[in-house]
Formats: structure tokens, sequence, C-alpha cells
């Protein structure tokens, strides 16, 4: 089993939890539908989908006052692995500034 974390940063790297109060949402998907959804952490502006099946998800970030209001990222999830879908924003613009990834492989053979 795997976990995606989808975290919310602006340019700066500082966390973006929300925009004119309103708070972001992570919505996950698999072939076309939405297989779950959660308002990012207030505090760390993050979400985690645990305990994933290996294999192909669309991860989306929305906000209505951002641009584009639904930010998405198609991605496959390797077995034992966390990864990480950032979504960065320019906070004065309220733009789309980039989607990074990053893989953190469950290393069980270290304990």
């Amino acid at each position: 089993m795997s976990d995606i974390f989808v975290t919310i940063r602006n340019q700066n790297e500082n966390t973006m939890t929300s925009v004119d109060g309103v708070i972001f949402v992570a919505i996950l998907k698999q072939d076309g539908t939405i297989i779950q959804q959660k308002l990012v952490n207030w505090r760390y502006a993050d979400a985690q989908f645990a305990n994933l099946e290996s294999g192909q998800y669309t991860v989306i970030a929305f906000h209505q006052s951002v641009n584009p209001p639904e930010a998405q990222q198609s991605v496959t999830l390797l077995e034992d692995e966390l990864l990480e879908v950032r979504f960065i924003y320019l906070e004065p613009e309220r733009q789309l500034l980039r989607i990074q990834l990053n893989r953190f492989p469950f290393d069980f053979n270290t304990y």
C-alpha cells in the first residue's frame, strides 16, 4: 500500500492553506471518478490519501479564488511509496506557478 500527500505552497515554499478565508480542497480521482476529497490541513496545508493501491490517479487542488480554480496532475503511484504532489502558487497573483512531484520509497529493509 502507498500514500499520496498533497501540499499547497506559495512561491516562497510557505504553506498556503486558504485564500480569502476559504481552505483549499484536495481531490483524488481514479478512472475519472472522485474516490476521495479532503480539505487541506489548516496548519500545514496538506492532505493525505493513505493506503492506496498502486496505479494511475489524478490529483487535484481546488480553490475558487485562484487561477486555474482546478489544477490537476496525473500520476502513477508505485507500490510501497509516498508520493508528494506539491501545488505551488504565486500568492499575490493567485496564479498556479508549477506542480512538483516528489517520491519517497518506503524502505522496509532499514528496520
